[in-house]
Order: C-alpha cells, then sequence, then structure tokens
C-alpha cells in the first residue's frame, strides 16, 4: 500500500486528531533478501492480510538465512511490477513468485538496471513468458 520505493514494511495510521482519517505508511527502509511464499505454519504477522508473504533476512547480514531478524514480510510491490533480466538457467517452479503459477518457464531474474545482477537484494525466481 505505501508508494515509497524502497519501503519494506507498511502500517496504516493516522493523526492524533483525526483517527478515522488512515492512510499507508512506510514503517522500514531497510533492504531484505526475498526468497520464498511463507508457509501456513510460519509466523507471518509482519504481512497484512493482502500482501504476498516471503521468507526474507537483511540483504547485507553475512548470517543470510541464519539471521536472527530473519522473518515472513510483505513482498515489495518493485519485486512485481519492475522490468526484469531473466537467467538463462530455470528455477524449480516452487521457488519465488513462481510458487503462483507461471505461463512460461520460471527463471532467477533481477531488475533490469541492476548494477548487482543476480547478487541483488531484489533478484528471485519469477516467471519468463
Amino acid at each position: 500500500m505505501c508508494v515509497e520505493e524502497d519501503c519494506s514494511a507498511c502500517s496504516m495510521a493516522h493523526w492524533s486528531d483525526d483517527p478515522d482519517n488512515k492512510f499507508p505508511t512506510c514503517t522500514d527502509f531497510n533492504r531484505f533478501k526475498y526468497s520464498n511464499v511463507c508457509r501456513a505454519r510460519q509466523d507471518s504477522s509482519l504481512c497484512g492480510a493482502d500482501d504476498l508473504c516471503f521468507n526474507s533476512y537483511p540483504h547485507n547480514d553475512p548470517l543470510k538465512w541464519k539471521s536472527p531478524d530473519r522473518a515472513c514480510r510483505p513482498l515489495p510491490r518493485r519485486l512485481v511490477d519492475d522490468e526484469f533480466k531473466f537467467a538463462k538457467r530455470e528455477c524449480n517452479m516452487r521457488k519465488g513468485l513462481c510458487a503462483f503459477g507461471c505461463e512460461g518457464t520460471c527463471h532467477n531474474s533481477w531488475p533490469i538496471d541492476d548494477p548487482e545482477r543476480w547478487k541483488s537484494s531484489d533478484a528471485m525466481c519469477r516467471c519468463k513468458i
């Protein structure tokens, strides 16, 4: 719901003198590495009902998936809506956004203008049509 480009957590807020006027506000601008859809038994409390909830960890954390800050978080819209460059090698169809089904094939991908390419925090498996 938040419109900020690098927002990684969004919450509903309101002005103290107008509690009925609610609006989305970004509460976290940290970069996270996202991988796969969270399973039903995982803690998804950081995700809203309409969010795509994915496993994630802070991108620059050397512990990666062993990070104490690993959590299920909402997938930012930029990871769905941007333009992406696709690797030749295919991903498992259960990985990343491919878990929702593909009309084409599933490939590792990254934002088209990202100089880090496959090492990007925004790289993940996506459907290539």
